[in-house]
């Protein structure tokens, strides 16, 4: 048993989709319930682009006996895709211009033998040929593809996500194209077995696209591939600090990582997804990386992805979980200074176990959408849940985190203000003042969708604290400033809100 004080409900709230739910509150954004492709074969992995280059994003999937194309046709969105099976066994698969005439092509792993098949397109939503290369993963140990143009020619190339590594001498497998069909496999050494699903990023942001990966099963780590731009890479390793679970306490296997510049400071960071359902981030600062303090979401954890789903500038997680009601989760991040600080997880309920996840802009409604690989009880599917913006945005004047838009939110405005880029900005005119006290006015007493602020990750108190300190703070100026006016040593809310109105 985790041995962290137990979560106050107000400030930890999952609000799971019931049956009757159209929409998954987040913020100012809402989330359809999930859209369910099904498939005739397991769903193992995901991966979106435009196939037949008519402007919609496409889908390809794969797992076990064949990998299916679903392609848009007709309405915008999931109600629009239409399935193509191909009944040839893959157990991953993924989109790109491998020969760079500007057509997509696509790339499957198949495990016997264990090969990359290179599948060249002729433009439509066809394959006419195909060439296939040895992979030096064993049956069984190749599960994912990420695709980048690495050395900047303008095709692109491949890295091969391996569950575990065989051999005494760990290493990862690229294939770097030569624009014409043609491959080079370049291999990687690395201290520990193993690298997952990769996510490209620049990490050092020295302008190259480099990988970021984790090992999964094997010793708790996050990989990290650096590439000197002309597709040369070499590890790096981060490794998570030993958490208590269920009484013991050890380094939990990292099961995914996604990064970015979740502290808003020009650096990109890094979230690692532990399968205990706990997240470590490691937050770069000067070009080295800091251990937080494990963030616990709760559940057991899978897979993780990034996006700026509520368009605020600010780049979120989405989680995969495979056990409970709440099989994705959606952070919100909400940070302002320099603490980084993420809001209550926030269910998105979807039918069976999520194996892969990937975000993509899906349809016309503003935000990122997510794809997701679904393995069903039976088969599965591929789950896409699309943002949607919702009638009632009330959200955005609960400030405080309280549900309720009152005098907590007051005091958030007073707290920041004169400052630009606050969330407490409602007018966004890059200074907080008396036109945002009028404007949250307008909506006061209206229900908001909770959401609660925690700097630094504690999940007990501690923003609680902040916002009665910083309430307190308040009250005593404006009790100096004379509000109290039936002089009983106190400033009640009635009087805070008259001597707030006084002073503007």
């Amino acid at each position: 048993m985790n041995s962290r004080p137990a979560r106050p409900a107000a400030l930890f709230a999952v609000a799971a989709l019931s049956s009757s739910t159209a929409f998954a509150q987040f913020n100012c954004l809402a989330f359809e319930r999930p859209t369910l492709l099904p498939l005739s074969h397991l769903a193992a992995s995901v991966d979106v682009g435009d196939l037949n280059a008519d402007g919609r994003v496409d889908i390809i999937t794969a797992g076990g006996d064949a990998f299916t194309l679903y392609i848009a046709h007709g309405a915008t969105g999931a109600a629009g895709m239409r399935p193509i099976r191909t009944p040839m066994p893959a157990t991953a698969a993924a989109f790109g211009d491998f020969d760079g005439n500007g057509h997509m092509d696509a790339a499957i792993i198949q495990d016997d033998p264990a090969q990359l098949r290179v599948l060249i397109g002729d433009g439509s939503t066809n394959f006419y040929t195909f060439d296939d290369y040895p992979l030096e993963a064993t049956y069984g140990e190749a599960v994912s593809l990420t695709v980048a143009d690495f050395n900047n020619d303008g095709a692109d190339d491949l890295f091969i996500g391996i569950r575990s590594g065989s051999g005494e001498e760990p290493r990862l497998q690229f294939f770097i194209s030569d624009g014409s069909r043609g491959f080079e496999s370049r291999s990687v050494d690395v201290l520990l077995p193993g690298a997952f699903h990769g996510q490209v990023v620049d990490l050092d942001l020295d302008g190259d696209l480099d990988v970021l990966s984790s090992t999964f099963a094997g010793p708790s780590a996050v990989i990290m591939l650096l590439n000197d731009g002309d597709a040369n890479f070499t590890s790096q390793c981060l490794y998570p600090r030993p958490q208590e679970h269920m009484g013991l306490v050890d380094a939990p296997a990292t099961t995914g990582a996604a990064a970015a510049d979740f502290d808003l400071d020009g650096d990109i960071d890094i979230a690692a997804m532990h399968v205990i359902g706990t997240i470590t981030f490691f937050i770069q600062r000067n070009g080295v990386y800091w251990e937080s303090p494990a963030l616990d979401p709760g559940d057991v954890g899978w897979f993780i992805d990034t996006a700026d789903f509520n368009l605020d500038g600010r780049p979120d997680l989405v989680l995969g979980k495979p056990l409970g009601s709440a099989r994705l989760q959606l952070l919100e991040n909400i940070t302002t200074g320099e603490d980084m600080t993420f809001a209550s997880p926030f269910a998105i309920q979807s039918e069976g176990f999520p194996l892969h996840i990937t975000t993509t802009e899906f349809d016309d409604e503003p935000g990122p959408d997510i794809v997701f690989a679904d393995a069903g009880e039976s088969l599965g599917g591929v789950g896409v849940a699309s943002a949607a913006l919702p009638e009632d945005s009330h959200c955005v004047y609960d400030l405080s985190g309280s549900g309720v838009v009152d005098h907590a939110d007051l005091a958030v405005i007073l707290a920041f203000w004169g400052a630009p880029g606050s969330p407490a900005d409602l007018t966004q005119d890059l200074n907080v003042n008396a036109r945002d006290i009028a404007e949250l006015l307008s909506t006061w007493g209206a229900h908001a969708n909770p959401r609660a602020m925690h700097p630094q990750y504690d999940w007990s108190y501690g923003q609680r604290a902040v916002h009665s300190e910083a309430r307190q703070a308040i009250r005593d100026s404006a009790l100096a400033d004379g509000a109290d006016f039936n002089t009983d040593g106190r400033v009640s809310a009635v009087e805070l809100a008259d001597w707030i109105a006084a002073r503007n």
